[in-house]
């Protein structure tokens, strides 16, 4: 996203075959280049905040109205309660329709190894998806190559890596 990256906390399989492909499947099922420049404008539209700030009453309205929070959880007062359900690529359809325009910046995951074994970014802008596992960068790919290797291009990264690391000896 231009030079300014975003990034929010996802505390369940974020593995290629789980996140990653869920991401690839989102990126497949849009149409071109005009659904990549309107999520492009809608991720900038999107206010980010801060996992220990309160949303308003509105807010904690809105969203758990919509579905958006875990109803067996009372604490809507925190974001990480009041988006639960939007973890991972559950939020991209959600900003896709315009419907979600917060999302927790959390970023000192990406720090954390043992936290983020895997870490994906998108750039609706330039069309390309970034991959990083335990804080490297691993590979980026258009979204025009996606569409040339499909659902599988998460199966396919895995096995590279793991191909290039066999031949590393590591």
């Amino acid at each position: 996203m231009g030079d300014r990256c975003h990034a929010t906390y996802s505390d369940s399989d974020s593995y290629p075959s789980g996140l990653g492909t869920d991401i690839v499947k989102f990126i497949l099922g849009l149409s071109g280049h005009e659904d990549y420049m309107e999520m492009d404008k809608r991720v900038r539209q999107i206010t980010w905040v801060d996992m220990n700030a309160t949303p308003s009453p509105e807010l904690q309205r809105k969203y758990s109205e919509m579905g958006f929070s875990e109803k067996r959880v009372v604490k809507l007062a925190e974001w990480w309660y009041l988006l639960y359900k939007l973890r991972g690529a559950a939020a991209l359809p959600a900003i896709q329709s315009g419907n979600l325009e917060h999302m927790i910046e959390s970023t000192d995951f990406l720090q954390e190894h043992i936290l983020c074994e895997w870490a994906y970014f998108i750039d609706f802008e330039n069309q390309t998806l970034e991959t990083w596992t335990f804080g490297h960068h691993v590979a980026n790919v258009s979204f025009q190559d996606l569409k040339r290797y499909g659902e599988s291009y998460m199966d396919l990264l895995k096995r590279a890596l793991y191909e290039q690391k066999k031949s590393q000896g590591t």
